[in-house]
């Protein structure tokens, strides 16, 4: 049996679980698995979940697609949501194994919001509402692009944007200096490309490898469009 044949088998037997507790541990379990495979790789991730969507839904079972498209996006969230809690940072913020340097204090603040870049960010939002119970709390407009953000319970807020490359929910950090931060994580070791983008009120800076991609967004920044933020 191949690895696919694996997956597609802890994707049904989730999916045939009625109890709402014992599917979550499965769909975690198949989340795991897809990591184990495809490394932990959000986008290599999102791409493998996707193709066992498409294979459920070849099967002519449209809402099992569907509600596997949910519930792993749901188990997803709750997941990095732990790594948060438990004072987690991406694996390029932290020191080289075997470093045995002085501690170095992080140069981000904390986790600021998640992004969804999307193609149609009325179908994201309503699915957010409906799916995670999350509500809406500001709407903006910056060069014609649109930007929701929402709020879900035990959660940091929620990024929605216009954005033509679609991929896996991606965590932005808040930074001070997200220049000095990024001089601070090469240091380290860590091989990255750096990327810009606009936001409004300032920039967002997208830094990715081989493996992660995250944002830095600085203070000054994100206390313009979530009022509130310290």
């Amino acid at each position: 049996m191949t690895s696919n044949d694996i997956l597609l088998d802890k994707a049904n037997e989730a999916l045939g679980v009625v109890d709402v507790t014992e599917a979550d541990k499965l769909y975690e379990e198949l989340v795991n698995a897809i990591e184990e495979v495809r490394g932990k790789n959000q986008k290599e991730v999102a791409a493998e979940l996707q193709r066992l969507a498409r294979a459920i839904e070849s099967e002519g079972r449209t809402d099992d697609s569907m509600r596997l498209k949910q519930r792993t996006c749901e188990v997803m969230l709750r997941m990095s949501m732990a790594e948060r809690h438990r004072g987690r940072m991406p694996a390029l913020m932290r020191p080289p194994a075997g470093s045995t340097g002085p501690a170095v204090e992080s140069p981000t603040r904390k986790l600021a919001f998640l992004y969804v870049g999307t193609q149609s960010v009325a179908n994201e939002v309503s699915w957010l509402k409906g799916a995670l119970g999350a509500v809406e709390t500001r709407r903006l407009e910056e060069s014609g692009r649109e930007y929701v953000f929402l709020s879900v319970p035990n959660s940091v807020p929620i990024m929605v944007a216009e954005d033509e490359l679609v991929g896996p929910w991606l965590s932005v950090f808040e930074a001070d200096n997200p220049d000095q931060a990024i001089d601070h994580i090469r240091l380290q070791g860590s091989d990255l490309l750096k990327e810009e983008a606009r936001v409004p009120g300032g920039k967002l800076t997208w830094l990715r490898s081989h493996t992660r991609r995250f944002g830095l967004i600085a203070s000054s920044c994100l206390r313009q469009f979530l009022p509130g933020t310290t």
